[in-house]
């Protein structure tokens, strides 16, 4: 499936509008260097974006201010004007992004995010695309599962393709970097392709999920928007290496098709091996 049948705007940081009455979701605007809103001008409805961006800066006002769960708990709930009651569990489960709360619970934390004059950032294209994979590659009635910590830190990194000393090198290098992001249910991923003498070919951006073994990386050409897919696993190595190895097939755009020639094709698939905590031009 095309990445962007998975998302409505590639773009970021327009108005976003919802439902027949055209309710105005929150998050769809940098709120920043803004007056703060009205309780009135509130929404009580937020789509998938919105709830992210309220998400993101739940947990970066949580961050900043050294608290867990428990004592945002407690914050949000004094704050709340209507004095509505939540549980501990339920806001748990949505500052994980695990479940899908109700609405009610996203309001009171855009109360709570406004009266501490916290501003509530939109979500980078980037970032609303993981959120989506990840939403969108989960069993039927299932929520998407968080990765764990320790496999996250194994993966974050930047990675060089692993290269024998019989191998032919064709003058560029791609070097691929995963980063950790406020969403446990994926990692982001910038990918950069250069020649020897530094000169950029492209650059992708994308997401990395986790699906049993599978680690799944779906990125874009940030110019044209080609696709191109990494089918990857973690292989052991020993426990002293302070890399990761990552194993599987790369599949991207191999060109146009030849016009009236049956045998071209427009894809390609290559095994690939890549390694974090690699010199650039390490052979082995």
């Amino acid at each position: 499936m095309p990445f962007a049948a998975l998302v409505t705007d590639w773009s970021g940081g327009t108005l976003r509008l919802t439902g027949t009455d055209r309710v105005p979701i929150i998050g769809a605007t940098n709120l920043e260097n803004s007056a703060p809103m009205a309780d009135e001008a509130i929404p009580a409805t937020y789509d998938v974006e919105g709830r992210a961006e309220v998400r993101a800066a739940i947990k970066a006002y949580m961050k900043a201010n050294g608290i867990g769960v428990p004592t945002l708990w407690d914050r949000v709930s004094r704050a709340d004007p209507k004095h509505r009651e939540i549980s501990l569990p339920t806001l748990q489960r949505f500052v994980r992004g695990t479940h899908h709360t109700g609405d009610m619970l996203v309001e009171m934390c855009v109360h709570f995010l406004r009266a501490e004059d916290f501003p509530i950032v939109p979500e980078s294209a980037q970032e609303v695309f993981a959120s989506a994979l990840a939403q969108f590659h989960v069993a039927a009635d299932d929520t998407p599962k968080p990765i764990h910590t320790d496999l996250r830190k194994a993966l974050a990194g930047t990675y060089l393709p692993v290269r024998s000393q019989e191998a032919e090198h064709n003058g560029t290098e791609t070097e691929l970097t995963i980063t950790d992001s406020d969403d446990e249910r994926f990692l982001l991923v910038g990918e950069t392709e250069s020649t020897d003498a530094g000169i950029s070919l492209s650059e992708h951006e994308g997401a990395l999920i986790v699906n049993g073994p599978l680690v799944y990386i779906a990125l874009r050409d940030k110019l044209t928007g080609v696709p191109k897919s990494y089918y990857l696993e973690r292989l052991k190595a020993h426990e002293s290496y302070p890399g990761t190895y990552l194993s599987g097939h790369v599949i991207a755009q191999a060109g146009f098709r030849v016009v009236g020639d049956q045998t071209s094709t427009i894809s390609r698939a290559e095994p690939i091996l890549i390694e974090s905590g690699r010199a650039a031009n390490a052979v082995d």
